[in-house]
């Protein structure tokens, strides 16, 4: 009899008669029956229940699991500090051939010795992931080491979990060595020359800057010396680039043969270099710095044997400037260096000069091209050609670039910007005649939309001078609403240097053109100092790959390599990229299979007359496809 029973007897049995008790105890074993049905009942819902939050909870293990091992995202899971389950993805990443080789190994045992920081691996582990612990959470950049020694960085997100009474870490591999090496080869175009692999002009500038420091407070000489080939043009136009490239390099490996350990040389530009040669006693600057110039002429002169059996004699024109006798900042020495070389030009092959103060020629030269170009505003001899621009997949006009060119009375050919911009921009005169271009180049873009030239943009260049001066802005607003152009039919070519001087209002002004649909990109992208830091903060929409970069990808892999990085970089950012100096069909291949949207160049058309790019465009019948009229 269970409790419930003997109770209920117990309360009854001195109260009732026998027929009343044998009444009360079956009552009594009915209720109990109910009883134990509603339980059994209440237990099999129970069991249903349980059994099937079982079978769930078996799933979602499963597809964990499945998710765990099967992601293309390296996951691992530590206890102890100590590998418990790694995935395929994982021992993959690790170039290891199985999952037992990683399990129950620590952290530490895939890593080298000391990381980066300089704290060593196996004491800086722990820490993290005690961090991690304490945080819930920890993400950290950490160097690794493959199965065949190779290192590489990854970004590590550790998450604390307690499963089963275990106090368990889950890891987040993140392998970012791809990005790392684009970022760093973009990071080494803003100091080095793609061809010869010299430090390039903002690195010799720097240099210069250190050095003359250094100079003053040990009171030593310096000299700084300007060094062009003479007659390079000729090499390139008989020869072919390829040829002048080969030289250059040439010439590059034997100005490095010839320098001291505490002399720097870098390539300023085409066929110039710097050498600054230190740690001179003033006194003996002048003989010593003349010997090195004739040692340098001398070892320069002999023939250059190139590829293809080429063998070229050349020449070059050496000017110096002396610290501290011509001067003390870097900008003074580099122009008076710059003015000596001009005078040791007209002396013929060979020559080097020294800086004297007579030798005014770069200045008289500048006043009177600045007076020259202050008339060609008043008398209207500025003029824009305008090359075309196309989509590399489909072969559409999608744009053209204003080029100005400078077309005084009298003279056949117009004059290329590289004979004038430099004074246009030291004399200011450069925000008189980019407000003109603006202007032309927005009533000319709104005329060919006029035409049926519906989704072509217009591209300008604007000078890092116009930005430091007020007005720019009312510049282009101004233009747009003369022409009626449509703000988004306008493309604004910045310069790296324009993004890098007086951040926060360059930031403003930029800011607004994007509100207005203006569209921006950077160009001769790689050329300057190409930190990123900036991509970040301004919006741009494109990147323009330099010709420097561009001429020679069809053949040279260091080129194809750094093209192909610019690329990747700028779809990172969800950018575009144009390339320019397109010259040939094996480049125009070679970057559409490489992922460049946009190119340019003579293969498609040179810098044409707007009244000649019409004829362009009209005889090809459309503006679609006119790269279908070049050769």
């Amino acid at each position: 009899m269970d409790k419930e029973r003997s109770w209920f007897a117990a309360e009854s049995s001195s109260d009732a008669s026998p027929g009343q008790r044998a009444t009360l105890e079956l009552v009594a074993t009915a209720a109990n029956a109910q009883t134990l049905l509603r339980l059994e009942s209440e237990i099999e819902e129970r069991t249903a229940e349980l059994l099937a939050a079982n079978s769930a909870l078996r799933e979602s293990e499963e597809r964990f699991r499945r998710l765990f091992e099967d992601t293309r995202q390296p996951l691992s899971l530590i206890e102890d500090g100590r590998f418990i389950a790694v995935n395929r993805a994982t021992v993959a990443m690790l170039r290891l051939e199985r999952i037992e080789q990683l399990v129950g190994r620590s952290p530490g045992e895939v890593s080298p010795e000391y990381q980066p920081d300089g704290r060593r691996s196996d004491e800086k582990a722990p820490a993290m992931i005690r961090m991690a612990f304490e945080q819930g959470s920890h993400a950290f950049e950490w160097e690794h080491v493959r199965a065949d020694g190779e290192h590489f960085p990854a970004i590590i997100l550790l998450t604390a979990i307690r499963e089963r009474g275990k106090d368990l870490m889950h890891v987040v591999w993140n392998d970012i060595s791809e990005q790392r090496r684009a970022l760093e080869q973009i990071e080494y175009l803003a100091f080095h020359d793609a061809l010869t692999g010299l430090p390039n002009r903002i690195r010799g500038q720097d240099w210069l800057r250190q050095t003359l420091d250094s100079a003053a407070h040990h009171g030593d000489g310096l000299a700084v010396l300007y060094l062009d080939m003479d007659q390079f043009k000729y090499v390139n136009d008989t020869h072919g680039h390829g040829v002048g490239d080969q030289l250059l390099k040439g010439v590059a490996e034997r100005l490095k043969a010839q320098q001291r350990e505490s002399d720097r040389l870098c390539r300023l530009s085409g066929d110039e270099f710097m050498m600054l040669l230190t740690k001179i006693e003033p006194e003996h600057l002048v003989p010593r710095v003349s010997a090195v110039c004739e040692r340098l002429l001398s070892n320069l002169a002999a023939p250059f044997d190139l590829e293809g059996g080429v063998q070229l004699v050349t020449s070059f024109s050496i000017g110096v400037a002396l610290y501290p006798r011509d001067g003390a900042d870097a900008e003074t020495l580099m122009r008076l260096a710059d003015t000596a070389l001009y005078e040791a030009k007209k002396a013929g092959p060979h020559a080097y000069r020294f800086f004297e103060p007579r030798m005014n020629i770069a200045l008289r030269h500048f006043v009177e091209t600045r007076d020259a170009l202050r008339l060609a505003l008043e008398r209207r001899e500025f003029v824009l050609h305008y090359q075309p621009q196309f989509d590399l997949h489909d072969g559409r006009l999608i744009g053209v670039e204003a080029l100005l060119r400078w077309q005084p009375a009298g003279e056949a050919h117009p004059r290329m910007p590289g004979v004038f911009i430099q004074v246009a921009e030291h004399s200011g005169l450069i925000v008189a005649i980019g407000r003109w271009v603006l202007r032309e180049a927005c009533r000319q873009a709104a005329l060919w939309r006029e035409a049926g030239w519906l989704d072509v943009s217009m591209a300008v260049n604007l000078s890092a001078v116009q930005f430091r001066q007020p007005g720019l802005e009312q510049d282009v607003i101004a233009a747009l609403a003369d022409s009626r152009l449509a703000p988004h039919h306008l493309e604004l070519e910045l310069t790296e240097s324009i993004l890098l001087q007086g951040i926060d209002s360059v930031l403003a002004t930029v800011s607004r053109w994007k509100a207005l649909g203006i569209r921006l990109s950077i160009d001769d992208f790689g050329t300057g100092y190409s930190s990123l830091a900036y991509l970040k903060r301004f919006k741009v929409d494109k990147l323009k790959i330099d010709r420097s970069f561009v001429s020679d990808i069809a053949h040279d892999e260091e080129d194809r390599a750094i093209v192909q990085a610019i690329i990747q970089m700028a779809h990172s950012l969800n950018l575009k990229t144009i390339a320019e100096g397109v010259e040939s069909a094996a480049i125009e291949e070679r970057l559409r299979t490489m992922g460049c949207e946009e190119s340019q160049g003579y293969f498609y058309s040179r810098p044409l007359p707007a009244a000649e790019l019409d004829a362009l465009v009209a005889g090809a019948g459309s503006t679609s496809r006119v790269i279908e009229l070049m050769p």
